[in-house]
C-alpha cells in the first residue's frame, strides 16, 4: 500500500516545477519575517531543509482519510487566543493586579483543563494522520535517489544552497511568529530560480496547535 501511494505522488507531482527545478546551481536563499513590532528583520540562524519532493503534497496524500475525523480546531483556536490575551494583560499588569492575572494564566493553562484536553485530542488526531510520513518519505528518497540536506542562514538571513545532484527540489522552512507564541510562519516553495526570498508574504501562517 505504502508503494502504491509512493508511487501515486510521484506521478501527482506538476510537471512545470519537475522541468523547472532539474538543476544543481546554487540558490541564494533569503528569509526575512515581522519582529514582535511589526517591522520586517532578516531571519538569522534560519534552518532551511532541501527535499527532492512536495512535502505539502505527500501530507496532503497521507492526511486525507483521516480529516473527517479531525477535531474541530475552532474551540482551541479560541482557547489560544484566550491565552495570549491573558498574557499580555499580565504584562500589563499593575503590582497590585499581578496576582489575579497570573491566577487567570495559570487556570487557562491547567495540566487537566480545556486547553490541555484540547491539545492533547490534536496531537492525538496529528499522531494518527501522519504515522506514515516518515516511512513514506524514505521510500520516495530511496526512489529518486537524491538525499535531503539542510543549511542555516547568516546574520543577515541569508544561505546559499547547492544541491549535490539535479532534478525537482523544494526548501521547506519554519519559524515561530515573535508577536504570536502559538502561531508560525511556514514555507514549502519549489527550488526553481537563482534567487528565492521567504517573506511572510509567501509564508502559510498557521497555529501551533
Amino acid at each position: 500500500m505504502r508503494r502504491l501511494l509512493c508511487s501515486a505522488i510521484l506521478a501527482s507531482l506538476p510537471l512545470s516545477a519537475s522541468l523547472a527545478g532539474c538543476h544543481n546551481d546554487t540558490t541564494v536563499v533569503t528569509v526575512s519575517i515581522p519582529d514582535r513590532a511589526g517591522s520586517v528583520r532578516p531571519a538569522a540562524a534560519q534552518i532551511l531543509i532541501m527535499v527532492p519532493y512536495d512535502r505539502d503534497s505527500v501530507i496532503r496524500e497521507i492526511s486525507a482519510p483521516w480529516l473527517t475525523r479531525r477535531p474541530d480546531t475552532i474551540p482551541l483556536t479560541r482557547m489560544l487566543d484566550s491565552l495570549q490575551g491573558a498574557f499580555a494583560r499580565l504584562a500589563a499588569a499593575t503590582p497590585r493586579d499581578r496576582a489575579a492575572a497570573r491566577a487567570v494564566v495559570d487556570r487557562l493553562q491547567a495540566p487537566d483543563g480545556p486547553l490541555a484536553r484540547l491539545r492533547a485530542a490534536q496531537h492525538a488526531w496529528q499522531d494518527s494522520a501522519y504515522a506514515s510520513y516518515d516511512s513514506l518519505t524514505f521510500l520516495l528518497v530511496k526512489r529518486i535517489a537524491r538525499d535531503p540536506f539542510a543549511d542555516t542562514t547568516d546574520a543577515a538571513g541569508i544561505a546559499r544552497v547547492r544541491p549535490s545532484r539535479s532534478g525537482p527540489w523544494w526548501i521547506t522552512a519554519t519559524t515561530w511568529d515573535a508577536s504570536d507564541p502559538f502561531s508560525e510562519w511556514y514555507w514549502n516553495l519549489p527550488l526553481t530560480s537563482d534567487t528565492v526570498r521567504l517573506t511572510a508574504a509567501n509564508a502559510r501562517h498557521r497555529r501551533r496547535f
